[in-house]
């Protein structure tokens, strides 16, 4: 009886529809239909987005105002301005402003070319404190590396000793992070590469799954690389909401798995405040829902695994997880190594062979890449592979328990400052604060960073982070760097009692130039050298109360604190807003 019901209403309903449309011609029901359907598959795509609805709607209006004539001609006058500050700033340590802009007719001598170098090299500030490489393997390192300079390990054919050193880096690495024999990798020239290789392995198997919009998972602290590889390829990424240290939970990441979903993307530990996320329980969800997981340990790759032979408790983050489906690593980060490479580590072949390129219709035959470059740097394999050689797990596990303790210690000392608030474990590779007044940490960045100190500040929160180097893993470096944070008076500027001309420049009007997003897709807010919108600041005056000295003084203050890169100030679209 019931379904006679809904059967009669229905039939009523199409009644009721056919006689509304008897006026109606066929062409007319037909392109009806095709725009309806049309419109609901552009509203659910809108809804899918990353960027709302009500976002999406605000970029638009904003695009309107600009293209305005006196919109657009004041704010080419800012970004002129802008334009000509950063490239004083860039060019700030080169007093002579004379550069090679042709090749010379006749080659330099070895003396000339050394004095322009050691010339080039005395730029900028003395400190060095930031190096990741250790002079007591550097000259065996660097001997081994000359050996192979100029060779190619993807031409096995010519040069055979070069590939075997490569599959011995990968076969050491897959060990170390517990692979199994069925574990595989790559190596590529740089972080943003072996990031992209996972990607692109998971895009290849959602192509085959017949998924038309894929999506990664990751939090707004993840590594920058991740955005850029995304957009490349044409991927989604949906910003999972992290705490105040960065890290996500497995709850809230479970909520923002959908259909689309075909990567997650997590860090041990993070770029903003060096926390990692908890990998074991979000194993469990990855592979609960069959979603490939990646880890980026590009930061702690040299440094986690080690943790346990040094007595550190920590939870399981590698391939003993059986949700972990590919980890990336870099050689620059605590290796020891002078030269750059990065891996993609993967758990078997399936995803390995997603992220080959082959080319069957080749004129030259088939042809076929496991990463985005066709070649790669001899040397640089060779001295990835001797800097494992030379170092062992003693030299490795002696650095581990170097650099922790010294990052415990820099935590434990700038905790006892009045004022300062530690963000993040602060137990592995680096230490993350904010202060009690936020206007305050970006003067306390420039000053430290005038003294030579790699302190970088990040923006939401606003706060300041230091990643240690074995440089900076010295019981002596870290009290100098206390003892000059101590000169610049921190405590006084913590207590408030910046001057005037001070607190007009590190004050509230900070808030006017820190709120990011790529063009075409929602950017983390958690790194200091993003690529910024533009907002047209000055339209806001009649909503807010700011006055032009605001705007203009916001500006400036994004010029000082480098919110805008220079290699971006030629593509730098519009400012945005963003009041506290």
């Amino acid at each position: 009886q019931r379904w006679r019901l809904i059967v009669d209403y229905v039939d009523e309903v199409r009644s009721r529809i056919n006689a509304s449309c008897l006026h109606l011609e066929s062409w007319q029901v037909a392109s009806y239909s095709l725009s309806f359907v049309f419109l609901t598959l552009y509203m659910l795509d809108l809804a899918s987005s990353e960027k709302g609805v009500i976002e999406r709607i605000r970029a638009r209006i904003f695009y309107i105002l600009r293209s305005l004539p006196w919109v657009r001609s004041r704010l080419n006058e800012d970004l002129a301005r802008a334009k000509k500050e950063l490239e004083e700033e860039v060019h700030s340590h080169d007093h002579m402003r004379d550069f090679y802009k042709f090749i010379p007719e006749r080659g330099l001598s070895r003396d000339e070319i050394r004095a322009e170098a050691e010339l080039y090299r005395s730029m900028g500030n003395k400190r060095r404190e930031i190096a990741q490489y250790d002079m007591k393997t550097n000259d065996i390192v660097t001997e081994i590396k000359s050996l192979f300079g100029g060779s190619n390990p993807r031409d096995s054919n010519f040069f055979p000793g070069c590939r075997k050193m490569e599959s011995e880096i990968l076969r050491m690495c897959l060990s170390l992070f517990h692979g199994g024999s069925n574990s595989t990798g790559v190596v590529v020239p740089s972080t943003a590469e072996s990031i992209m290789m996972a990607l692109s392995s998971a895009r290849s198997l959602s192509i085959r799954n017949g998924i038309v919009h894929p999506t990664i998972l990751a939090s707004s602290a993840s590594a920058p690389s991740l955005f850029h590889s995304a957009k490349l390829l044409g991927m989604r990424v949906q910003i999972v909401p992290c705490k105040k240290d960065g890290s996500v939970e497995a709850v809230t990441l479970k909520r923002f798995i959908s259909n689309y979903t075909v990567l997650i993307f997590v860090s041990a530990p993070n770029y903003s405040t060096g926390t990692c996320d908890p990998i074991d329980s979000i194993a469990k969800v990855a592979q609960r829902y069959h979603i490939p997981l990646h880890i980026d340990c590009s930061l702690g790759g040299f440094i986690l695994p080690f943790l346990e032979l040094c007595d550190y408790h920590i939870p399981s983050f590698d391939f003993r997880l059986p949700g972990v489906s590919s980890i990336s690593i870099d050689f620059s980060r605590f290796s020891r190594c002078p030269s750059t490479c990065s891996l993609t580590l993967f758990r078997d072949e399936h995803m390995m062979k997603a992220s080959v390129f082959p080319l069957a219709e080749w004129p030259g035959g088939i042809y076929s890449t496991p990463s985005l470059s066709d070649s790669l740097d001899g040397s640089a394999i060779a001295a990835a592979w001797s800097t494992l050689l030379s170092t062992g797990k003693a030299g490795f596990i002696e650095t581990t328990q170097r650099v922790v303790e010294s990052t415990k210690k820099l935590a434990t000392l700038l905790a006892e400052i009045n004022g300062i608030t530690l963000l993040g474990s602060a137990d592995t590779v680096m230490v993350a604060f904010e202060t009690t007044k936020p206007s305050d940490i970006y003067y306390i960045v420039e000053v430290m960073r005038n003294k030579g100190w790699p302190l970088q500040s990040l923006v939401s929160p606003p706060a300041a982070r230091m990643t240690m180097s074995l440089d900076m893993a010295q019981d002596a470096v870290i009290d100098s760097f206390l003892d000059d944070l101590d000169t610049v008076e921190s405590a006084k500027i913590i207590n408030g009692s910046l001057s005037r001309q001070q607190s007009d420049l590190v004050g509230p009007r900070r808030s006017l130039i820190f709120r990011f997003s790529y063009s075409n897709s929602r950017v983390p807010k958690a790194f200091s050298s993003p690529i910024i919108e533009l907002n047209f600041l000055f339209l806001w005056r009649s909503f807010n109360g700011l006055d032009e000295q605001d705007i203009h003084a916001g500006f400036a203050l994004a010029l000082q604190y480098r919110a805008v890169p220079l290699n971006f100030a030629k593509n730098i679209d519009f400012v945005a807003v963003n009041i506290d």
